[in-house]
């Protein structure tokens, strides 16, 4: 009978028997590497750099906008500087979206290479994207399972969940305080 074994495959059982086995085969030879960095290559591609760029331009955006909203000078601008938080949540909230739909794939490389005797970040940089390395990105089975609070949508919805409440309670403080005060 004949198996036949992918280099991924071949590599974990290596990975799995290396300390059953005699000392002088301590090393053992696969393109388990190379198929790591092509498939984040590909996985990758030339548009996720760009898919993170967009997350942090927005995630800025939401950052300079909420601070605003929270200095003296938007008392005098209460609803349009609001009506910016809230576009600048959308923003954000939708990059974060488009970016964890490839994120996820990219966690899936990850997983099917963790036995390559490569860490994520050595492949990264191999494939070309050391900047990759911090990227957001969250374990692969957390995509899909809302609750977890691992994604970068999920981040994002807690943080403007956050900025609603503390918009709504100083909503209802102010409505509720003396006038010229």
């Amino acid at each position: 009978m004949t198996f036949q074994i992918t280099p991924d495959e071949l590599t974990e059982i290596t990975v799995r028997l290396r300390r059953h086995l005699p000392k002088n085969l301590t090393t053992i030879h696969t393109n388990g590497r190379a198929a790591y960095v092509a498939a984040l290559r590909t996985v990758i591609g030339t548009d996720m750099p760009a898919l993170w760029a967009t997350y942090q331009t927005e995630a800025e955006a939401l950052t300079t906008a909420y601070a605003y909203l929270r200095s003296p000078e938007a008392t005098t601008e209460w609803l349009p500087a609001i009506a910016r938080l809230v576009d600048a949540q959308d923003s954000t909230v939708r990059a974060a979206v488009a970016f964890d739909a490839r994120a996820h794939d990219l966690a899936l490389v990850h997983d099917r290479h963790k036995y390559a005797d490569m860490s994520p970040r050595d492949a990264l940089t191999a494939a070309g994207h050391p900047d990759a390395a911090g990227w957001h990105i969250a374990p692969s089975w957390t995509y899909g399972c809302r609750g977890h609070g691992e994604t970068l949508a999920e981040q994002t919805s807690r943080l403007t969940q956050e900025q609603n409440d503390i918009i709504a309670t100083v909503s209802r403080l102010a409505a509720g305080a003396p006038a010229g005060h």
